[in-house]
């Protein structure tokens, strides 16, 4: 019983995150809004709409017709591939409500996974709540959401579950499932075309596979975190390969 009013209260804290999040963007989510930035009404919307026509057409968008008289387009690391904009718009049809409810999802995901971070370190419900809620609404992002580029708050956001993933690898006996969640996720931040956010978040999971060196038994560590590595790298590169590839050989 106790173990359910728990899990209870766990479950109103995250639906309070997703009600933030649903007044936050309550004014853009339509099938014929979108905020008005440049990286929304020309990134987000040109993309979707070159997904939309070469969809139609059996491909993916390799090379777009609208752009500079025409260029490649899907080597371009800004593009995103098999992202939640892609899945909306597939399943409704419509490209601005797809670009809303995704930046949506993603400011929720941020801090649903920020909450769960900060619980697994700290154990206290109430600071893993504030901060989510820091992690989701703190200036650098906030900017990034309304004035900035999309591609930064999609990768953005699977941070703090990427980290969760490889602090539960290093707790478990067998560290692959997690390790290999975490490569996965790490892929998903190339698919969003935010690959800077990819860099930053790959130098701190390598800073903190060497902080979990640090201390007794320092060979089982070192092994510990080798293999972890090594899962999350192969796993990344085995599932980001179809769009990083692309995206190397065009810059």
């Amino acid at each position: 019983m106790e173990i359910k009013k728990e899990v209870n209260k766990d479950i109103l804290a995250v639906a309070a995150l997703f009600l933030l999040s649903l007044i936050f963007f309550w004014n853009i989510i339509g099938t014929g809004t979108v905020m008005n930035n440049v990286h929304y009404l020309h990134e987000q919307t040109f993309f979707a709409y070159n997904y939309k026509s070469a969809l139609e057409n059996g491909t993916l968008p390799f090379w777009t017709p609208y752009w500079y008289s025409g260029q490649p387009l899907f080597g371009d690391s800004q593009l995103f591939f098999l992202n939640l904009t892609l899945v909306f718009m597939l399943l409704l049809k419509n490209i601005f409500l797809a670009v809303s409810l995704s930046a949506l999802a993603y400011l929720f995901i941020a801090g649903l996974g920020m909450y769960l971070l900060a619980k697994h370190f700290i154990g206290s419900r109430s600071a893993a709540f504030i901060s989510s809620v820091i992690f989701m609404f703190n200036g650098l992002i906030y900017t990034f959401v309304l004035w900035g580029n999309p591609s930064i708050l999609e990768p953005y956001s699977l941070i703090p579950l990427i980290f969760l993933f490889i602090a539960k690898a290093k707790k478990s006996k067998n560290p692959v499932n997690y390790s290999a969640l975490a490569g996965m996720l790490l892929a998903f931040q190339i698919f969003s075309g935010g690959a800077q956010v990819f860099l930053y978040t790959l130098m701190l999971v390598g800073l903190y596979l060497i902080a979990i060196c640090i201390g007794p038994n320092l060979k089982a560590n070192l092994g510990r975190a080798f293999a972890i590595g090594l899962i999350v790298m192969i796993i990344f590169f085995g599932v980001s390969a179809v769009k990083l590839l692309p995206g190397l050989d065009f810059a």
